[in-house]
């Protein structure tokens, strides 16, 4: 079987290091594995797995983007096409999400994509930002407003900051369409 991972980074720090230990076990067990991810540099001995998204320049672009307008997660459009093209080439039978927030990504370009194809999809939330307008961790803030409905962020500064426009609300319906995820 041929597994696609997507990562904001490969083979470093939690989530980077998660998805290489899986990778290193699917392989042993006869698999083809691949980890695209974002952004940073990935350790020698998993560059085997490693498919990079994006460049530092667009990723500055996209984070210009964040930080102006609280657009984390809807920059990278090139990038994302690009990707795309690399995945219909690969040809995965399983695609497995990681975190893709972290300035790489355009989820609303990708989400459309994986909807329109019939690869299985399995996405592990390694923090809460695909169920939030804005925030990786509402705890911090003892904020539960993403239940309903997220707007005005008490979160907005933090990672992924924002310095000017709080676009919570708008995120949170976004996402909320592109990610199907149900209210609790």
């Amino acid at each position: 079987m041929k597994v696609l991972m997507v990562n904001v980074v490969c083979g470093i720090r939690s989530t980077g290091r998660i998805c290489t230990d899986l990778a290193e076990e699917l392989e042993k067990q006869g698999h083809e594995v691949k980890i695209a991810y974002g952004r940073e540099d990935v350790p020698e001995r998993y560059k085997k797995y490693a498919v990079k998204i994006s460049n530092d320049i667009n990723i500055k672009c996209h984070v210009a983007k964040s930080r102006i307008f609280d657009k984390a997660g809807f920059g990278s459009k090139r990038d994302t096409r690009k990707f795309i093209s690399w995945i219909e080439s690969y040809s995965p039978d399983i695609i497995h999400l990681h975190n893709i927030h972290g300035y790489y990504l355009n989820v609303e370009i990708l989400f459309r994509y994986l909807k329109a194809i019939k690869t299985p999809v399995v996405w592990t939330l390694h923090d809460c930002w695909a169920f939030t307008g804005h925030c990786s961790h509402f705890v911090s803030a003892n904020c539960y407003n993403w239940k309903k409905e997220c707007g005005n962020c008490r979160l907005k500064k933090e990672y992924p900051s924002a310095y000017f426009v709080d676009n919570s609300k708008n995120n949170f319906e976004k996402r909320n369409d592109y990610f199907l995820i149900y209210q609790i």
